[in-house]
Protein backbone atom coordinates (compact mmCIF):
# COMPACT_ATOMS: atom_id res chain seq x y z
CA UNK A 1 0.00 0.00 0.00
CA UNK A 2 1.52 3.50 -0.84
CA UNK A 3 0.93 6.52 1.43
CA UNK A 4 -0.15 9.53 -0.22
CA UNK A 5 2.19 12.59 1.17
CA UNK A 6 1.25 16.36 0.71
CA UNK A 7 3.98 18.16 0.05
CA UNK A 8 3.90 21.75 1.96
CA UNK A 9 6.52 23.75 -0.23
CA UNK A 10 9.52 25.32 -0.28
CA UNK A 11 10.35 26.32 4.07
CA UNK A 12 13.17 28.62 4.66
CA UNK A 13 14.84 27.04 7.60
CA UNK A 14 17.14 29.77 8.70
CA UNK A 15 14.41 32.56 8.44
CA UNK A 16 14.11 32.39 11.90
CA UNK A 17 17.95 32.29 12.53
CA UNK A 18 19.97 35.71 13.68
CA UNK A 19 21.71 37.29 10.42
CA UNK A 20 24.84 36.73 11.99
CA UNK A 21 24.67 33.59 10.49
CA UNK A 22 25.16 33.00 6.86
CA UNK A 23 26.80 31.32 4.13
CA UNK A 24 24.60 28.34 5.30
CA UNK A 25 25.35 25.16 3.36
CA UNK A 26 25.16 20.94 3.28
CA UNK A 27 22.12 20.52 5.40
CA UNK A 28 21.52 16.85 6.34
CA UNK A 29 18.50 15.98 8.31
CA UNK A 30 16.43 13.22 9.63
CA UNK A 31 12.98 13.54 11.27
CA UNK A 32 11.29 11.33 13.84
CA UNK A 33 7.41 9.95 14.24
CA UNK A 34 6.10 13.70 15.29
CA UNK A 35 7.17 15.60 13.32
CA UNK A 36 10.08 17.09 14.66
CA UNK A 37 12.89 17.21 11.88
CA UNK A 38 16.28 17.44 13.31
CA UNK A 39 19.13 19.43 11.00
CA UNK A 40 22.88 19.44 11.04
CA UNK A 41 24.43 22.12 8.59
CA UNK A 42 27.77 24.42 7.87
CA UNK A 43 27.58 27.99 8.39
CA UNK A 44 29.70 31.05 9.13
CA UNK A 45 29.50 33.58 12.31
CA UNK A 46 30.18 36.43 11.11
CA UNK A 47 30.21 38.20 14.98
CA UNK A 48 32.97 35.73 15.98
CA UNK A 49 34.39 35.45 12.18
CA UNK A 50 34.50 31.77 12.92
CA UNK A 51 32.85 28.32 10.49
CA UNK A 52 30.50 26.65 12.48
CA UNK A 53 28.26 22.89 12.53
CA UNK A 54 25.27 24.06 13.27
CA UNK A 55 22.30 21.65 14.74
CA UNK A 56 18.85 23.16 14.64
CA UNK A 57 15.57 21.14 15.66
CA UNK A 58 12.23 22.59 13.54
CA UNK A 59 8.56 21.31 13.66
CA UNK A 60 7.88 19.90 10.47
CA UNK A 61 4.23 20.00 10.84
CA UNK A 62 4.06 23.60 11.68
CA UNK A 63 5.81 25.04 8.69
CA UNK A 64 9.27 24.42 9.82
CA UNK A 65 8.68 26.83 12.96
CA UNK A 66 12.12 26.83 15.44
CA UNK A 67 12.13 24.04 18.23
CA UNK A 68 14.31 24.48 20.83
CA UNK A 69 17.37 26.44 20.96
CA UNK A 70 20.53 26.72 18.32
CA UNK A 71 23.37 24.72 19.33
CA UNK A 72 27.37 25.27 17.76
CA UNK A 73 28.22 21.82 17.32
CA UNK A 74 31.77 22.98 16.34
CA UNK A 75 33.66 25.67 15.36
CA UNK A 76 36.90 26.82 13.96
CA UNK A 77 38.77 30.04 12.57
CA UNK A 78 38.33 30.72 9.01
CA UNK A 79 41.40 29.17 8.09
CA UNK A 80 40.28 25.43 9.10
CA UNK A 81 37.59 23.48 7.38
CA UNK A 82 34.53 22.16 8.86
CA UNK A 83 32.19 20.57 6.41
CA UNK A 84 30.04 17.28 5.39
CA UNK A 85 27.96 17.05 9.09
CA UNK A 86 25.42 14.44 8.76
CA UNK A 87 22.75 13.84 11.28
CA UNK A 88 20.24 11.16 12.95
CA UNK A 89 17.88 10.66 15.84
CA UNK A 90 17.36 7.10 17.14
CA UNK A 91 14.59 6.60 19.76
CA UNK A 92 15.28 2.87 21.43
CA UNK A 93 12.12 0.46 22.79
CA UNK A 94 12.82 1.82 26.15
CA UNK A 95 12.19 5.92 25.10
CA UNK A 96 15.98 5.98 24.93
CA UNK A 97 16.70 9.32 22.60
CA UNK A 98 19.92 9.74 20.92
CA UNK A 99 20.82 12.11 18.77
CA UNK A 100 24.14 11.97 17.01
CA UNK A 101 26.24 14.46 14.82
CA UNK A 102 29.25 12.82 12.56
CA UNK A 103 30.80 15.60 10.63
CA UNK A 104 34.65 16.47 9.38
CA UNK A 105 36.78 18.48 11.08
CA UNK A 106 40.02 19.56 8.50
CA UNK A 107 40.88 15.98 7.57
CA UNK A 108 39.30 14.10 10.58
CA UNK A 109 36.36 12.48 11.56
CA UNK A 110 34.62 13.90 14.71
CA UNK A 111 30.76 12.59 16.12
CA UNK A 112 28.87 14.67 18.76
CA UNK A 113 26.26 12.81 20.69
CA UNK A 114 23.15 14.05 22.80
CA UNK A 115 21.49 12.08 25.26
CA UNK A 116 18.97 14.02 27.54
CA UNK A 117 20.66 17.25 28.18
CA UNK A 118 24.17 15.20 27.95
CA UNK A 119 26.68 15.68 24.72
CA UNK A 120 29.80 13.31 24.25
CA UNK A 121 32.26 13.24 21.66
CA UNK A 122 34.78 11.02 19.82
CA UNK A 123 37.03 11.51 17.36
CA UNK A 124 38.17 8.54 14.65
CA UNK A 125 41.31 10.23 12.96
CA UNK A 126 41.66 10.81 9.44
CA UNK A 127 38.50 10.64 6.84
CA UNK A 128 36.23 11.99 4.57
CA UNK A 129 32.79 12.62 3.62
CA UNK A 130 30.87 11.07 6.88
CA UNK A 131 27.14 9.65 6.02
CA UNK A 132 24.98 8.40 8.98
CA UNK A 133 22.31 6.03 8.84
CA UNK A 134 18.80 7.48 9.88
CA UNK A 135 17.27 6.09 13.14
CA UNK A 136 20.79 4.94 14.30
CA UNK A 137 22.70 6.04 17.02
CA UNK A 138 25.93 4.91 15.42
CA UNK A 139 25.62 3.50 12.49
CA UNK A 140 27.81 5.49 10.20
CA UNK A 141 30.34 5.12 6.97
CA UNK A 142 33.44 7.27 5.82
CA UNK A 143 36.31 7.32 3.38
CA UNK A 144 39.39 6.91 5.16
CA UNK A 145 42.07 8.41 2.18
CA UNK A 146 41.57 11.23 0.00
CA UNK A 147 42.43 9.36 -3.03
CA UNK A 148 42.23 5.77 -4.60
CA UNK A 149 42.35 3.22 -3.12
CA UNK A 150 39.94 4.35 -0.63
CA UNK A 151 38.83 2.71 2.11
CA UNK A 152 35.76 2.53 3.88
CA UNK A 153 35.14 2.83 7.84
CA UNK A 154 32.39 2.21 10.22
CA UNK A 155 31.22 2.76 13.32
CA UNK A 156 28.35 0.20 13.86
CA UNK A 157 26.59 -0.29 17.16
CA UNK A 158 27.20 -3.97 16.62
CA UNK A 159 30.42 -4.73 17.48
CA UNK A 160 31.27 -5.42 14.13
CA UNK A 161 34.18 -3.03 14.62
CA UNK A 162 36.19 -1.71 17.71
CA UNK A 163 34.10 1.61 18.45
CA UNK A 164 36.78 4.09 19.95
CA UNK A 165 35.71 5.83 23.29
CA UNK A 166 33.52 8.72 23.83
CA UNK A 167 34.35 11.92 26.22
CA UNK A 168 31.59 14.10 27.62
CA UNK A 169 32.03 17.77 26.50
CA UNK A 170 31.77 21.23 28.25
CA UNK A 171 28.09 22.61 27.24
CA UNK A 172 28.01 26.54 27.48
CA UNK A 173 25.36 29.08 26.41
CA UNK A 174 26.23 31.78 24.50
CA UNK A 175 24.52 35.10 24.56
CA UNK A 176 24.73 37.49 21.89
CA UNK A 177 23.18 41.14 22.63
CA UNK A 178 22.60 42.85 19.59
CA UNK A 179 23.30 46.56 19.12
CA UNK A 180 25.62 48.99 17.10
CA UNK A 181 27.87 45.96 17.47
CA UNK A 182 27.49 42.13 18.47
CA UNK A 183 28.52 41.65 21.98
CA UNK A 184 28.84 38.26 23.33
CA UNK A 185 29.23 36.87 26.31
CA UNK A 186 28.89 33.26 27.86
CA UNK A 187 27.97 31.06 30.85
CA UNK A 188 29.93 27.65 31.56
CA UNK A 189 30.78 24.87 34.43
CA UNK A 190 27.63 25.45 36.56
CA UNK A 191 28.35 23.81 40.07
CA UNK A 192 25.89 23.43 42.97
CA UNK A 193 27.36 22.02 46.14
CA UNK A 194 30.68 20.64 43.91
CA UNK A 195 28.78 18.72 41.54
CA UNK A 196 28.52 20.29 38.18
CA UNK A 197 24.82 20.72 35.94
CA UNK A 198 23.49 21.66 32.86
CA UNK A 199 20.69 23.86 31.85
CA UNK A 200 18.20 22.57 28.50
CA UNK A 201 17.47 24.58 25.77
CA UNK A 202 14.92 26.26 27.48
CA UNK A 203 17.73 27.14 30.45
CA UNK A 204 16.37 25.06 33.12
CA UNK A 205 18.33 22.38 34.91
CA UNK A 206 16.63 18.93 36.50
CA UNK A 207 15.64 18.74 39.69
CA UNK A 208 18.17 19.61 41.90
CA UNK A 209 18.71 18.51 45.91
CA UNK A 210 18.59 21.64 47.89
CA UNK A 211 19.74 21.08 51.36
CA UNK A 212 19.00 24.51 52.58
CA UNK A 213 22.30 25.97 52.72
CA UNK A 214 24.00 25.31 48.51
CA UNK A 215 26.82 26.59 47.04
CA UNK A 216 27.04 27.65 43.53
CA UNK A 217 29.74 28.44 41.07
CA UNK A 218 30.04 29.41 37.71
CA UNK A 219 32.25 31.27 35.43
CA UNK A 220 31.51 34.22 33.35
CA UNK A 221 33.30 34.73 29.47
CA UNK A 222 33.15 37.86 27.61
CA UNK A 223 34.50 37.17 24.43
CA UNK A 224 33.53 41.00 22.48
CA UNK A 225 33.98 44.41 24.12
CA UNK A 226 30.64 45.48 26.11
CA UNK A 227 28.89 47.80 22.99
CA UNK A 228 25.67 48.25 24.86
CA UNK A 229 24.05 51.24 26.38
CA UNK A 230 21.76 49.64 28.87
CA UNK A 231 23.72 47.34 31.70
CA UNK A 232 22.21 43.09 31.34
CA UNK A 233 21.66 40.90 34.18
CA UNK A 234 21.14 37.70 34.53
CA UNK A 235 18.93 36.12 37.35
CA UNK A 236 19.56 32.63 38.96
CA UNK A 237 16.09 31.79 40.17
CA UNK A 238 14.76 28.61 42.08
CA UNK A 239 11.10 28.28 41.30
CA UNK A 240 9.77 32.19 41.67
CA UNK A 241 12.40 32.84 44.18
CA UNK A 242 15.56 34.79 42.81
CA UNK A 243 18.52 33.49 44.08
CA UNK A 244 21.21 35.46 42.54
CA UNK A 245 21.93 38.01 40.18
CA UNK A 246 24.58 38.31 38.24
CA UNK A 247 25.17 41.77 36.78
CA UNK A 248 27.01 42.23 33.18
CA UNK A 249 29.87 44.53 33.56
CA UNK A 250 33.00 44.51 31.29
CA UNK A 251 34.72 46.62 28.62
CA UNK A 252 37.75 44.24 27.44
CA UNK A 253 37.39 40.84 25.53
CA UNK A 254 38.62 37.38 26.31
CA UNK A 255 38.27 37.92 29.67
CA UNK A 256 36.73 34.96 32.28
CA UNK A 257 35.50 35.21 35.84
CA UNK A 258 34.49 33.01 38.15
CA UNK A 259 31.48 34.03 40.71
CA UNK A 260 30.29 31.83 43.45
CA UNK A 261 27.18 32.62 45.86
CA UNK A 262 25.18 30.26 48.43
CA UNK A 263 21.49 30.35 49.00
CA UNK A 264 19.96 29.48 52.12
CA UNK A 265 16.32 28.88 52.27
CA UNK A 266 14.57 27.16 55.25
CA UNK A 267 13.89 23.70 53.84
CA UNK A 268 15.18 20.95 51.92
CA UNK A 269 13.74 20.61 48.59
CA UNK A 270 14.18 19.21 44.94
CA UNK A 271 13.57 22.72 42.40
CA UNK A 272 14.53 23.28 39.56
CA UNK A 273 17.35 26.57 38.03
CA UNK A 274 15.84 28.96 35.83
CA UNK A 275 17.87 31.47 34.21
CA UNK A 276 15.92 34.91 33.39
CA UNK A 277 17.24 37.74 31.97
CA UNK A 278 17.25 41.94 33.26
CA UNK A 279 18.26 44.79 30.59
CA UNK A 280 18.37 44.02 27.25
CA UNK A 281 17.31 40.14 26.08
CA UNK A 282 20.08 38.27 24.27
CA UNK A 283 19.63 35.68 21.68
CA UNK A 284 20.97 32.02 23.28
CA UNK A 285 23.12 29.93 21.46
CA UNK A 286 24.33 26.28 23.13
CA UNK A 287 27.83 25.97 22.22
CA UNK A 288 29.89 22.44 22.73
CA UNK A 289 33.23 22.92 23.68
CA UNK A 290 36.24 20.31 22.90
CA UNK A 291 36.64 16.56 24.76
CA UNK A 292 37.31 17.14 28.03
CA UNK A 293 36.18 15.89 31.51
CA UNK A 294 33.41 17.66 33.76
CA UNK A 295 34.48 16.37 37.06
CA UNK A 296 35.74 18.88 38.66
CA UNK A 297 35.71 19.85 42.00
CA UNK A 298 34.46 22.92 43.70
CA UNK A 299 37.41 23.98 45.39
CA UNK A 300 39.56 23.33 41.82
CA UNK A 301 36.99 25.23 39.56
CA UNK A 302 37.02 28.11 42.07
CA UNK A 303 40.54 28.56 41.06
CA UNK A 304 39.69 29.96 37.80
CA UNK A 305 37.56 32.76 39.49
CA UNK A 306 37.87 36.38 39.24
CA UNK A 307 41.02 37.92 41.57
CA UNK A 308 41.06 37.06 44.68
CA UNK A 309 39.82 39.34 47.51
CA UNK A 310 42.64 41.29 49.25
CA UNK A 311 40.67 41.31 52.79
CA UNK A 312 37.69 40.18 54.62
CA UNK A 313 34.84 42.25 54.07
CA UNK A 314 30.87 41.87 55.23
CA UNK A 315 29.35 44.45 53.07
CA UNK A 316 25.80 46.08 53.60
CA UNK A 317 22.68 44.02 52.73
CA UNK A 318 20.72 45.06 49.76
CA UNK A 319 17.92 46.12 50.00
CA UNK A 320 17.18 47.41 53.42
CA UNK A 321 15.20 47.69 54.64
CA UNK A 322 13.34 44.32 52.94
CA UNK A 323 10.50 41.93 52.76
CA UNK A 324 11.05 39.13 52.88
CA UNK A 325 14.32 38.25 51.57
CA UNK A 326 17.63 40.44 51.69
CA UNK A 327 21.21 39.73 50.52
CA UNK A 328 24.30 39.79 52.21
CA UNK A 329 27.91 39.52 50.29
CA UNK A 330 30.99 38.16 52.37
CA UNK A 331 34.52 38.67 50.84
CA UNK A 332 37.14 35.80 52.12
CA UNK A 333 40.78 36.69 50.90
CA UNK A 334 41.77 32.86 51.94
CA UNK A 335 39.92 29.52 52.96
CA UNK A 336 38.27 30.09 56.05
CA UNK A 337 36.21 28.64 58.78
CA UNK A 338 33.30 30.54 58.72
CA UNK A 339 30.14 31.56 60.78
CA UNK A 340 27.58 34.23 59.10
CA UNK A 341 24.65 34.27 61.52
CA UNK A 342 21.70 36.45 62.51
CA UNK A 343 20.97 37.68 65.63
CA UNK A 344 17.74 39.60 66.64
CA UNK A 345 17.89 42.82 69.27
CA UNK A 346 17.97 40.54 72.07
CA UNK A 347 21.25 38.94 71.21
CA UNK A 348 19.16 35.58 69.94
CA UNK A 349 20.46 33.61 66.82
CA UNK A 350 17.44 33.65 64.75
CA UNK A 351 19.35 31.93 61.45
CA UNK A 352 22.93 30.51 60.54
CA UNK A 353 23.17 31.89 56.78
CA UNK A 354 26.81 30.24 56.18
CA UNK A 355 29.29 28.21 57.85
CA UNK A 356 31.86 25.33 57.63
CA UNK A 357 35.12 25.84 55.98
CA UNK A 358 35.05 27.76 52.82
CA UNK A 359 37.29 28.59 49.62
CA UNK A 360 38.67 32.30 49.17
CA UNK A 361 36.29 34.39 47.41
CA UNK A 362 33.17 35.81 47.13
CA UNK A 363 29.87 34.89 48.26
CA UNK A 364 26.47 36.43 48.27
CA UNK A 365 23.99 34.91 50.50
CA UNK A 366 20.46 35.56 50.78
CA UNK A 367 18.76 35.96 54.14
CA UNK A 368 14.79 34.79 54.09
CA UNK A 369 13.00 36.51 56.88
CA UNK A 370 9.29 35.09 55.85
CA UNK A 371 9.27 33.21 58.89
CA UNK A 372 10.54 36.10 60.98
CA UNK A 373 8.72 39.02 62.91
CA UNK A 374 9.42 42.25 61.25
CA UNK A 375 11.92 44.31 63.30
CA UNK A 376 15.73 45.16 63.31
CA UNK A 377 18.26 42.27 63.06
CA UNK A 378 21.81 41.99 63.19
CA UNK A 379 24.24 39.70 61.17
CA UNK A 380 27.65 38.35 62.34
CA UNK A 381 30.81 37.13 60.57
CA UNK A 382 33.74 35.16 62.18
CA UNK A 383 36.23 33.91 59.65
CA UNK A 384 39.23 32.65 61.17
CA UNK A 385 40.63 35.79 63.66
CA UNK A 386 38.25 38.15 61.99
CA UNK A 387 34.55 39.53 63.31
Amino acid sequence: MEEEFDWQGIVDLTSGLPSWYDQHKRPSACADNRGIGYVAWEAFDQALLENVILYQCYDFKNNGQLFGSLTVVDEADGSESLTNATVSYYENNNGSKKTTIFYQYNNSIYRKQKSGTSWSSANYGSGKYPSVACNSDLGAVWTRYTSAPYLLKTENSNGYVTKVSASPVAVKKRFYYKGDKITIAELSDLTMNGRQFLLDDTLYSDELPFSGSDDFSYLLSYVTPNALSEQPGILFKAGDRVMHTETLSWSEANTTNRSAFTYVQDKSTEQKIKLAFTGPTPFVVTVLGKEESLAKSFEETLSQKRPLPERYELSANYPNPFNPSTRIRVSLPQASLVDLSVFDVNGRKVKQLLTGNKPAGIYEVVFDGSNLASGVYIYRLQANDFT
